[in-house]
C-alpha cells in the first residue's frame, strides 16, 4: 500500500497511456511541422516587388521621377511588411501541429496528475475510518476487560493477566475477566414505586 502520510511529488506520477500516446503523436511524421508554403507567390507581393523594381522612365520630368521614386519607395515598404506578416502565419501554421500535441500532453498530464491524487486522497480516506474502526473496537474492549496489555507474542490481552490462560487467538480471555475499574463508575439507579 502505498503511504499515505507522504504525498507523491508531482515528478515521480507516472504519465498516463494517453500521455504516452500524445508523446508518440509527437514523433511521427503526422505532428512533425507541415511544409512551410511559397510566401513569395502571393499575388500582393508579386504586384509590389515589380512596381518596386520598375526602373524609371528617363523621359519624364524630374518632378514626376521623384513622385514615381517616392511611390516606389512606399511599394518597397508595403512589399516588407506583407512579406513579414506572410512569413509569420506560415511559421505559425508549420508549428500548429506541434503546438497542439504540446498541449495535448499538457492536458493529459494534467487529468493523470489529478486522477493519482484523487486516488491518494480516497486512499487516506480509507486509512483514516480504518483506524477510527480499530479506536472503537479497542475502547469497547478495554471497557468490556480493562485495559490492554501487550504479550510476549504481540497479541493485546485485556482485563488482568493473572486471572487464567488466555486465548491468543481470539485475545480475549477463557475464564471469566474481572470486572473493569470502569464498571464501578458506572451510576447506580434505583427504582422508586409509588404505592
Amino acid at each position: 500500500m502505498r503511504n499515505n502520510l507522504c504525498p507523491i511529488p508531482d515528478w515521480k506520477i507516472p504519465m498516463a497511456p494517453t500521455l504516452l500516446l500524445s508523446l508518440a503523436l509527437v514523433l511521427q511524421s503526422p505532428s512533425q511541422p507541415s511544409p512551410e508554403k511559397d510566401v513569395f507567390s502571393d499575388p500582393q507581393l508579386v504586384q509590389l516587388k515589380a512596381f518596386a523594381t520598375q526602373p524609371v522612365d528617363p523621359s519624364l520630368s524630374k518632378t514626376k521621377q521623384t513622385a514615381f521614386k517616392k511611390k516606389q519607395n512606399k511599394a518597397k515598404l508595403a512589399y516588407n511588411a506583407r512579406l513579414k506578416a506572410l512569413q509569420q502565419e506560415a511559421h505559425a501554421l508549420k508549428m500548429a501541429p506541434v503546438i497542439e500535441a504540446q498541449q495535448r500532453m499538457a492536458r493529459d498530464q494534467q487529468i493523470a496528475q489529478q486522477s493519482l491524487r484523487s486516488e491518494q486522497r480516497a486512499e487516506e480516506s480509507l486509512a483514516i475510518q480504518r483506524q477510527a474502526v480499530r479506536n472503537t473496537q479497542l475502547f469497547r474492549q478495554q471497557l468490556l476487560y480493562g485495559p490492554a496489555t501487550q504479550t510476549p507474542n504481540g497479541p493485546l490481552i485485556y482485563g488482568d493477566s493473572s486471572a487464567g490462560p488466555y486465548s491468543a487467538s481470539v485475545m480475549v480471555p477463557k475464564v471469566a475477566p474481572s470486572p473493569s475499574p470502569m464498571a464501578n463508575q458506572l451510576p447506580l439507579y434505583i427504582p422508586l414505586f409509588v404505592p
